[in-house]
């Protein structure tokens, strides 16, 4: 793993941004559950890492990204919260959503991801940091700022909340 502390830091949090950027789109979709508003996530929350690039100890990188990206992503549901819903924020645009995407996965794959964006959020980031992303319990556990115990619970609910809705599928 790189160190970023020792690195200039404009070199470095580039660096750092730029190795992360496909998980964080990942992890962005799978919160949003929409390419465009992921985007957008992933472009408020390097923004706000850049501004506080200089706060960040160079340990764990990918946690302290994905944490920056969670917390963007709750202060605007918050915000979203707090306003009033306009008629034309009801309307839904037409888009593929990731269609061409999703073809190229193996239907079987497909269908689990399909199933993990209906699990409520706080099992799905943790199902998809771990068993997705590949990320060690001690890096997803920080990612979502909760314990490692918090972790694994929500881990092992999200996987049986899964496989109970694979099963009712085969």
């Amino acid at each position: 793993m790189r160190d970023f502390a020792t690195a200039t830091p404009a070199a470095s949090f580039e660096e750092a941004a730029l190795a992360e950027l496909p998980l964080l789109y990942r992890t962005a979709r799978r919160m949003t559950r929409n390419d465009s508003d992921a985007e957008d996530l992933v472009g408020s929350a390097l923004l706000q890492a850049a501004k506080a690039w200089d706060r960040f100890d160079g340990r764990f990188a990918r946690a302290w990204l994905i944490q920056i990206l969670r917390n963007v992503h709750l202060g605007e549901l918050r915000r979203l919260r707090s306003r009033p819903q306009e008629t034309s924020d009801l309307l839904v645009e037409p888009g593929d959503e990731g269609f061409w995407q999703e073809v190229n996965w193996r239907l079987a794959s497909a269908q689990v991801l399909a199933e993990l964006d209906h699990l409520p959020e706080e099992f799905r980031l943790a199902v998809a940091l771990v068993d997705v992303e590949e990320m060690d319990h001690s890096e997803a556990a920080a990612a979502l700022g909760v314990p490692e115990a918090t972790l694994r619970t929500r881990l092992f609910r999200g996987r049986k909340k899964l496989r109970a809705k694979l099963a009712q599928l085969i």
